[in-house]
């Protein structure tokens, strides 16, 4: 299948400032070719290749720095220049619809290349970061698959996904070439069940690692996010129901620390006729007040974010259908 979509764009900038405008019109093709085989009624394999180019980001459209948070100012630009982008992308299934069993493998290689790259430099305790007229080129690879089985006997459905991403990338610090790699790992198990006619069952955890390294440097900085999730929900008779949902979270900050979260919710609604219901709900039981965690940046920065969330609370209702 070859398909060769077109866009029109038209761009308008004003700046009521300086008293600048400027606009544009721009095509944009982006052929896509996909091939599909299927060797047998259960086999089958696939791959596509992509070539377009992006629409400007309009968001970055501005010449003056804004303070981004506490210590990053960052300059826009005032072009209407696009990336280009190209992407390879295939895989194979093994599929037993009558079964409930379903699986594939796939294999994702993107290329994107940008016509501004991103400058910083240090202003004493701010990062000033602008946007200089040179060819940036990064690449992004992907390796993931996925099982999924019904067991009908047992009302239940199991699915996994995992895979491995990885992130390459450059920018310029104070001048020098400073070029990152991101690699991440994740497994996502889930299990979806009901055992009896009175109770269903959810289970779901996701397990991401990321390692970070600059300039291929053998030390790597590390970090990983753990969450589980499990849901009860119990339906006794007919007018009434309630769910029982916990999270854990677990964070890895920086080397030697570690932080765990425990949210737990419990719901509940009785229907005392078909027009009148009364509803409970009480969130985050343990009390939790703050959530924080660490993650990366494609300007090669380690960022380590911590906010409040909503504490304890009870909302009670009583609702009313005409």
């Amino acid at each position: 299948v070859l398909t060769l979509p077109a866009s029109y764009y038209y761009y308008r900038y004003k700046d009521l400032v300086e008293v600048n405008k400027a606009s544009e019109h721009q095509v944009s093709l982006s052929p896509s070719l996909y091939a599909e085989l299927r060797l047998t009624s259960r086999w089958k394999v696939y791959v596509r290749g992509s070539f377009g180019q992006q629409p400007v980001n309009v968001q970055n459209l501005y010449p003056s720095f804004i303070l981004k948070d506490y210590r990053n100012l960052t300059q826009g630009w005032l072009d209407f220049s696009r990336a280009q982008s190209a992407s390879v992308n295939g895989g194979i299934e093994y599929n037993l619809p009558l079964s409930g069993f379903y699986s594939g493998l796939g294999i994702t290689k993107m290329w994107t290349d940008s016509p501004y790259i991103l400058s910083q430099r240090l202003d004493g305790e701010y990062i000033l970061s602008e946007y200089k007229a040179t060819s940036r080129k990064s690449k992004t690879m992907n390796v993931s698959g996925n099982v999924s089985k019904d067991c009908y006997w047992a009302k239940m459905t199991f699915m996994f996904q995992g895979g491995w991403n990885r992130n390459d990338s450059y920018l310029l610090r104070n001048d020098a070439k400073v070029e990152s790699c991101q690699d991440m790992f994740y497994i996502e198990p889930e299990v979806d069940m009901n055992p009896f006619s009175w109770l269903n069952l959810r289970y779901a955890l996701s397990y991401n690692y990321i390692t970070y390294s600059i300039n291929d440097t053998s030390e790597k900085e590390k970090t990983s996010v753990l969450k589980q999730s499990l849901a009860l929900k119990f339906i006794p008779s007919d007018k009434l129901n309630f769910t029982i949902k916990g999270e854990h979270y677990c964070n890895r900050i920086d080397e030697d620390y570690t932080k765990n979260f425990y949210l737990v919710d419990i719901m509940a609604t009785y229907k005392v006729s078909n027009r009148f219901s009364l509803d409970f709900q009480l969130t985050n039981f343990f009390d939790e007040r703050e959530y924080a965690y660490t993650s990366f940046t494609n300007d090669a920065m380690r960022v380590s974010r911590k906010y409040m969330i909503r504490p304890r609370n009870v909302l009670i209702g009583a609702y009313v259908t005409f």
